[in-house]
């Protein structure tokens, strides 16, 4: 079996750095960080691994499992400062959105259940349940038992908060004729992915549950009402809301399972 290159080994010493770095975000005790702060704890540690790990990729070695192994411990210090450490409001969401890439960047080189199980739970913190679940799946297949259960807690969660948010669409419902219609699952996803993690969006949507009903009811026996909500009212939103989650999707990262 040849020996581990000199420079994996140093990298991968620097990576278990990484863990001891972890640690002590884990003790900030929720102290406030801000943006330029915030920037310096991914750095450090993992930049110096990240070198080691280039130059026996200049030699020809094959370093395709310490770079997905870097990248998961990028992941990792980023779900560490969301979790134990007050960000200024922007920074909560591009932090998120770090965690989330880095993890796809570990599972694009290397397809583990481990990478995939937090893959999983950083698109979920960013919204994007069913792409979540498709990482969660992945992670459990896995002979890793533990792993395999967390997996399977998170699919369990995910999908009972997704039965519980996810209501039925009265105006678009009544105006197709059917909630499985095209346009109905489209705008119904724009509201639990998208308006539900905007501050206003729960007040809007709780609105729009007082109201919707009684509007729904008012169309729905009226072909020619129904048709001028579709052409006057929906047309116009659903070009909106498909922009919207084109946007949305653009700027989050996506699994390749």
């Amino acid at each position: 079996m040849a020996e581990t290159p000199r420079e994996l080994k140093v990298a991968m010493s620097y990576l278990e750095d990484v863990d001891n770095q972890r640690e002590r975000i884990k003790a900030m005790d929720n102290e406030y960080i801000a943006q330029d702060r915030a920037n310096e704890l991914i750095t450090g540690d993992l930049s110096l691994a990240r070198k080691e790990i280039e130059k026996a990729a200049a030699q020809g070695i094959d370093v395709t499992h310490a770079r997905a192994f870097a990248s998961y411990k990028e992941g990792r210090i980023a779900t560490a400062v969301l979790a134990s450490a007050h960000l200024d409001g922007g920074l909560i969401k591009r932090w998120k959105k770090k965690a989330a890439e880095a993890f796809q960047a570990a599972v694009s080189l290397d397809p583990s259940p481990l990478y995939y199980y937090w893959l999983g739970l950083s698109l979920d913190a960013l919204g994007q349940r069913e792409q979540s679940l498709q990482a969660l799946r992945e992670a459990q297949k896995t002979d890793d038992q533990e792993l395999s259960v967390e997996a399977s807690k998170a699919i369990g969660r995910i999908e009972s908060e997704m039965s519980q948010k996810s209501g039925p669409c009265f105006v678009a419902t009544a105006a197709y004729g059917s909630p499985y219609a095209e346009q109905v699952v489209c705008l119904r996803r724009f509201r639990d992915e998208v308006l539900r993690n905007t501050w206003f969006g729960p007040h809007l949507v709780r609105l729009y549950e007082r109201l919707g009903p009684c509007f729904a009811c008012a169309i729905g026996e009226r072909p020619y009402a129904r048709a001028l909500v579709r052409a006057v009212l929906l047309k116009p939103v659903l070009w909106a809301v498909r922009k919207a989650l084109r946007a949305d999707r653009d700027n989050l990262p996506q699994t390749h399972a």
